[in-house]
């Protein structure tokens, strides 16, 4: 199984997991267009694909036919990836999000910013879920989920959450990818 990681941000978290799981992508797609700046272009240069910023459907089927990406064969994970995926993807390969809300038990966190929302709305509870990605944001088949009690501030919380998801991304690949 091929292992193809999308991010919109830093790739930091691509970053920590390679580490952990002593194994890298074997793609990796951004459409963060300044990523020649960043860590994570100077470890895997050579892995990197470069999509727009806001990529049509076409688009991402160029990148993956450049790559020979397929459906049968091809693990795609999302790690902080801000685009939602056309549904042509989403219901041809196997594609899998990790969302930094607990919307388990709290469904209002589905969507943008749920570690901020959850310390606002005072959530006691605060986790991650891996989830399949369907066209509808955030509300795909559950296949993980972990949590913690909340700290009620902000960035202590994101801390915690970004320690279960690695926890939850290592566990995935692990039993995904039999490294």
């Amino acid at each position: 199984m091929k292992w193809c990681a999308f991010f919109s941000q830093t790739g930091s978290e691509i970053i920590e997991l390679t580490n952990k799981l002593n194994k890298q992508p074997d793609f990796i797609i951004t459409n963060n267009e300044s990523v020649k700046k960043l860590d994570i272009y100077n470890k895997f240069n050579d892995r990197i694909i470069i999509i727009p910023k806001k990529p049509k459907e076409e688009d991402y089927f160029e990148a993956f036919s450049s790559l020979n990406i397929n459906a049968k064969d091809t693990l795609i994970t999302l790690h902080g990836y801000l685009r939602i995926i056309p549904e042509s993807l989403c219901n041809n390969f196997k594609i899998i999000n990790l969302h930094p809300g607990l919307i388990t038990k709290y469904p209002e966190l589905k969507g943008i910013d749920p570690q901020k929302k959850a310390t606002v709305l005072k959530h006691s509870e605060i986790g991650c879920v891996l989830h399949k990605v369907i066209k509808e944001v955030d509300s795909g088949e559950i296949l993980m989920a972990n949590s913690t009690e909340s700290t009620y501030d902000v960035d202590e919380n994101i801390k915690l959450l970004r320690c279960i998801s690695i926890e939850l991304w290592t566990d995935y690949l692990n039993s995904s990818l039999r490294f």
